[in-house]
């Protein structure tokens, strides 16, 4: 008798028990020192089976004992005797077990690793013929689709997909094939009599883009939910696609709970003003690590092109972030660009949108009294401060004298006096001025934003190439506001061969932005009786004074600027007064912005490249780099028009020079013509990576994931600064102001700044930083169930301690899960879907960029006429100086019930930062009365609930709705600071015992007799917290502490967050809705100042006035205006009045940020065009409050004279692909 031929294996490493020790023993420290989940995909491994006139039983047997397949059957639905004769080498399971009962009846499910055998329930007619089905399932990117499920439709036979989407499965002419997989619509297809190969494009299910099972990828790897111990919340393609932004950081908003974000009106996003499950630090960075396609990136969002994003993953406890180490204690924000595959074929695909936006709301955001209010307020002022005008003569027209600023509504009261005819028609005038008017002919614009984009993907077997063109066109609020951004994209993928893959991405970004400085701050400065341009179109002279005009070229030191200037003696003085070398020195907003301009240019470059090397089944090592350079340019030109240039001649003129007897001046020290002031910086980061991971499943119930890698990053700046004079740019040519030899001489309209200096010559700076790190993480699976997960990072940098001790102390992470839907008595529980239970706990850290070990002396950059060199000490530095640490422990759940229709997730967290750098008090025998050591901490704890449930309507129509609800408790546990003036206490974000920005107020307690004299009307009380009284036009003194005199009012951060999406969809059509709402929070309301003119800064008026004015200051929460008999204190209201008690609101509200709509033409209609889709849409953004708590109507994000208010937006766009 003929023995038996028998070969059966498959391509599993196999060890032998003493290799599997020796490798164990080999691995123990790479193990110890890996983290998260990982798995090893079924459809990965290849199964060979060679055998003659052998058994099916003994094929099982032999397949589970040479592979990690495991068969589960009933005996007596399987004939195991039945002898057969194979010759498979090297193919999927599904081949092997569709050729081994063929035409037996015997059905099989491949769940994972396990096998489910059974009879079938086979309705067809007996005889039928049955075949082989092939075919590779794709997305509609062209993309592979792994683990996809494939069914004969009645008959329970099954198979997954392979990695790249190849299966093969058994069916007879007349089945229909089911194809499904999660995120995907389910698509049916009858087997006809030419059907052997399938080719299955699946359309990704948009009702389903928050699936429970999704995957996250944390920079390092990729890892499923149901394997995953941290938090993180995912935001995928299809909540990126069905949003019309320019900056992807804007996606982020009330989407996943546990992250605020401010948006400027500009839809600007800072990174600093980006918060993940709070603030946790004090002196440095607060913005979280933003990482690209594995790589950290500098330039936030702005160098990202949103249409190229695959996914956003925000890493926020320790399990999850920890990996990054001393990078993660704000969080990490990882986004993953659209993937490329091998399928050859070639697409391109084009999307334009415009967006129109309103106009700025002027009185919302100025909040100004009318002018007639203003004109009697000024009126009141300077009867209390006995401020009078004297006009200028040649009696006394020494400079000296026309440094007082007056406004144009006192000299108008003066004209009054001498000729009360005019002077009184020239006050109606100012109070008939029509100040919006003005402002919005001459000043704004008509936002306009227009985007392109144009991608094209061409893909071979070996090599696959995408190349992405972003350009968009910002015009902006202010006239001369503009912004250009070109952003190119190429991406090279090559497969080398079977065991090697190489990838390379280049990317190039320029970047102009150009401003004429202009913004609310410039028009807030203007009184609302002046006007722009007079009646023959001349400018207007407006008055202006130190705390609006721009810097001056010419200094003392750092500090001297122009001071404001009585324009009236200006024009006499310069009329009478020969050698001025300018016309007059008038200030008009409008003449500034037409003769200055502002320019910030940016490129960027990019490249980065990996290599992926597979060493052996599961076993993989990348190595990686990166390099990037940012280059920013910064220029302010001043026009000779311009009144920097003017002053700045004029002010270079020898005091000393002036005759007043022939009313004569020498020459300015400054040559004639523009001035430019240019900036120039480099930062570049080179990043160097090799990582090793391991993904295998052992003796079938134990998978482990583990990842061993070392990263070294240098990030060398530079930069320098000039100014030039006398520019000519038609030429490039300039004057430099030395060549006029004049020596030191006393600034003619600084005439205090004894030793004037020339801002020129170049001042440079560079830094340079290096990082290297040793990190890892491990996690190991047993029978899908029960799931531990570690994490190890180390890292070492020049900017901290010397001592290797403390240096490369170490950040890490534990984790375990319990995925309780999978235990046996889970499954009687039919509408339970998924539970699992999640506990981490880990420390990860926080860059210190605003300290030094060493102590710090800081130039000003230039010498003197001398050649003294100015130093002066910043910081006296701290030896000890290390990481600050962020300590989170989080508790969490995820669920899925009624089919996968609700789903979500609750997670508590309670996140303890130490180690913080702080400026605390020390002794002043040391020189200087603080320091910055390592010795602040703060608290951060809270719960995130997200939910999500679909609801059908029927065939056609469907409801996606998604609630993400967050609060954090914050509180500032440790920072010593032994006094705080109540004057900075109102201003300061963090006090020791309260949240992050709290707010502190005087406690208003009505009026009282005139503590200096009775006989004076009565003045506003302020109630101390220390049970003093103190009176409003007094100093507090004696030494009183902030926190002793005002009390604790709330915080200005919401700790409470909302998120509500709705997703319909009805047949080609979708709309999109999103509401976030902030509660629990207050905001201190922006009201009038009482300060008196002056020469250091121009009073703030506010609409409150003309209630005050009026009589009803009580209707504001003010205390009554004082006129008559007052006296010059009065101007000390202003410490007390913006900081009452009666100011405060309540900041809750309820946002309704966007409405979206789309429309998805047919695809059986575009197939005839040779379109493969195209999509028209529009949005809706910006829409304003649904609800305020407060009942004036403000918004709490965007208050009046603090922050432009964002204005309404609608966008229409396309989207076409072919």
């Amino acid at each position: 008798m003929k023995k038996p031929i028998k070969r059966i294996f498959s391509n599993a490493l196999k060890l032998t028990y003493y290799q599997k020790m020796r490798l164990t023993l080999m691995l123990f420290p790479f193990i110890l020192s890996a983290m998260q989940a990982g798995i090893v995909s079924p459809t990965s491994e290849k199964v060979t089976v060679v055998v003659e006139n052998m058994s099916v039983n003994e094929i099982l047997n032999d397949i589970e004992s040479n592979s990690y397949f495991n068969f589960i059957y009933k005996k007596k639905d399987i004939d195991l005797e039945r002898k057969v004769t194979l010759q498979l080498e090297e193919e999927e399971i599904q081949t092997v077990l569709n050729t081994l009962f063929m035409g037996t009846g015997v059905e099989y499910l491949v769940e994972g690793f396990q096998v489910i055998l059974r009879k079938g329930k086979d309705s067809r007619p007996s005889g039928s013929l049955q075949t082989v089905i092939s075919g590779k399932i794709v997305d509609g990117d062209g993309l592979p689709i792994s683990g996809a499920n494939v069914l004969v439709k009645g008959i329970a036979r099954g198979v997954l997909s392979d990695f790249d989407g190849n299966f093969s499965i058994t069916a007879s002419v007349g089945d229909v094939l089911v194809f499904s997989h999660i995120g995907f619509v389910t698509q049916e297809i009858r087997v006809d009599n030419d059907a052997q190969i399938i080719d299955m494009v699946m359309d990704t299910d948009v009702q389903n883009l928050n699936e429970v099972f999704v995957t996250a990828y944390t920079g390092y790897q990729t890892v499923t939910r149901e394997r995953a111990t941290g938090a993180f919340n995912v935001i995928n393609k299809g909540i990126v696609k069905n949003t019309v932004t320019q900056s992807i950081g804007s996606i982020l908003q009330g989407i996943a709970p546990g992250i605020q974000i401010f948006e400027d009106a500009d839809g600007n996003i800072n990174p600093e003003d980006i918060a993940i499950r709070g603030v946790g630090t004090i002196n440095s960075s607060r913005q979280p690590l933003i990482v690209l396609d594995g790589f950290p990136i500098e330039g936030g969002f702005d160098f990202i092109n949103p249409n190229d994003v695959e996914s956003i993953t925000i890493l926020k406890d320790a399990a999850a972030a920890s990996i990054w180490g001393a990078r993660a204690g704000n969080g990490v924000i990882v986004i993953t660009t659209k993937s490329k595959n091998f399928e050859p074929g070639f697409d391109i695909d084009f999307s334009t949108f415009v967006k129109f936006r309103g106009r700025v709301d002027l009185p919302y955001n100025l909040a100004r009294p009318s002018a007639a209010a203003e004109v009697e307020w000024e009126r009141r002022l300077a009867e209390i401060g006995g401020q009078r005008y004297r006009f200028p003569s040649l009696d006394n027209i020494s400079p000296s004298s026309a440094t007082v600023s007056t406004t144009a509504a006192i000299q108008a009261f003066a004209l009054e006096e001498v000729n009360p005819q005019a002077g009184s028609a020239l006050l109606q005038e100012f109070s008939n001025n029509n100040f919006y008017e003005d402002l919005n002919r001459y000043m704004l614009t008509n936002p306009i934003n227009r985007q392109y984009n144009l991608s094209i993907n061409s893909r071979s077997e070996k090599s696959a190439t995408k190349f992405s063109l972003l350009y968009d066109n910002n015009i902006g609020a202010f006239i001369g506001a503009e912004n250009n951004k070109l952003l190119l994209n190429l991406s090279q993928q090559y497969k080398i061969s079977e065991w090697m893959d190489f990838d390379i991405t280049g990317v190039y970004s320029r970047d102009i932005e150009k401003s004429r400085n202009v913004d609310l701050n410039i028009l807030n400065s203007l009184s609302t009786y002046e006007k722009l341009l007079n009646e023959d179109g001349s400018y207007a002279p407006v008055v202006y004074t130190l705390g609006i005009s721009p810097s001056l070229p010419i200094f003392v030191g750092q500090f001297g600027t122009l001071p404001g200037l009585d324009t009236g003696f200006w024009d006499f003085f310069i009329d009478n007064v020969s050698g001025i070398p300018v016309s007059d020195l008038n200030y008009n907003p409008l003449r500034e912005a037409r003769n200055t301009e502002r320019e910030t240019i940016r490129n960027l470059f990019r490249v980065n490249g990996a290599l992926n090397i597979k060493l052996a089944q599961g076993i993989n090592f990348k190595p990686s780099f990166q390099y990037e350079n940012l280059n920013i340019y910064n220029s302010s030109f001043y026009g000779e028009e311009s009144i920097t240039n003017r002053a700045s001649l004029v002010n270079a003129i020898d005091l000393n020079s002036f005759d007043p007897v022939n009313l004569t001046v020498g020459p300015s020290n400054l040559p004639q013509g523009d001035i430019l002031e240019q900036g120039w910086t480099r930062a570049q980061t080179l990043t160097f990576r090799g990582i090793m991971d391991l993904n295998r499943t052992f003796w079938k119930k134990h998978r482990l994931s583990a990842l061993l890698g070392a990263e070294y990053i240098t990030s060398p700046t530079e930069g320098f600064n000039d100014v030039v004079y006398g520019y000519n740019a038609e030429t490039a040519t300039s004057i430099d102001p030395n060549t006029l030899a004049r020596g030191s001489w006393t600034n003619f309209l600084t005439p205090a700044d004894t030793r004037p200096i020339i801002k020129s010559g170049n001042r440079f700076a560079s830094t340079d930083s290096r990082t290297a790190s040793l990190f890892g993480n491990m996690s190991y699976t047993y029978d899908d169930k029960y799931i531990l997960s570690g994490s190890v990072r180390r890292d070492g940098a020049n900017v901290i301690v010397e001592d290797n001790r403390k240096r490369y102390d170490p950040m890490w992470s534990i984790g375990a899960k319990w995925n309780i839907g999978q235990e046996s008595f889970m499954k009687k529980v039919d509408w339970v879907n998924q539970l699992d239970l999640r506990l981490t706990n880990g420390e990860s850290g926080n860059i210190v960029n605003e300290a030094a070990t060493r102590a710090v002396l800081v130039t000003f950059g230039f010498t003197n006429p001398f050649g003294d060199q100015q130093f002066f000490v910043q910081d006296f530095g701290n030896p000890d100086l290390r990481w600050e640490r962020v300590n989170t422990l989080n508790a969490g759940v995820d669920f899925s019930i009624l089919g996968n229709k609700i789903y979500g997730s609750v997670d508590y967290y309670d996140k303890r930062s130490y180690d913080l750098i702080a400026q605390v008090s020390t002794s002043e025998t040391l020189g200087r009365s603080f320091a910055v050591f390592n010795v602040g901490e703060m608290e951060n704890k809270g719960f995130e609930i997200e939910l999500n449930a679909l609801i059908n309507f029927g065939k056609d129509f469907s409801w996606l709705t998604n609630a993400a609800f967050s609060y954090n408790d914050s509180e500032v546990t440790s920072l010593f600071l032994d006094f705080i003036a109540p004057d900075d206490i109102t201003r300061f974000p963090y006090v020791e015992g309260n949240p992050f920005q709290p707010i502190y107020v005087y406690e208003y307690a009505g009026v009282a007799d005139n503590p200096f004299d009775p006989e004076l009307p009565p003045v506003g009380v302020i109630q101390g917290q220390d049970g003093e009284q103190y009176f409003m036009n007094q100093f507090i003194q004696n030494g009183a502490d902030g926190r002793d005199v005002l009390k604790y009012a709330g915080t200005r951060v919401a700790p409470t967050v909302i998120g509500w999406n709705n997703n319909f969809y009805y047949k080609g059509f979708l709309l999109r809705t999103r509401l976030t709402g902030k509660f629990g929070h207050k905001f201190v309301r922006p009201t009038f100042e009482t300060s008196f003119l002056n020469a250091s800064q121009k009073y703030k008026t506010h609409e409150d006035l003309e209630l005050v004015l009026s009589g009803r200051h009580e209707e504001a929460g003010l205390p009554p205006l004082v006129s008559e008999g007052a006296d010059s204190s009065y101007g000390r209201y202003s410490r007390y009045l913006p900081f009452l008690d009666t100011l405060v609101e309540d900041a809750g509200h309820i946002r309704f940020r966007e409405i979206y709509l789309a429309y998805d033409f047919p695809q059986t209609t575009l197939s005839k065009l040779g379109i493969s889709n195209l999509r028209f849409f529009a949005q809706a953004e910006n829409l304003g409050n649904i609800w305020t708590a407060n009942s004036r109507g403000l918004d709490p994000e965007y208050l009046p004279q603090q922050t432009r208010r964002i204005e309404k937006a609608i966008s229409l766009g396309l989207n076409v692909g072919f």
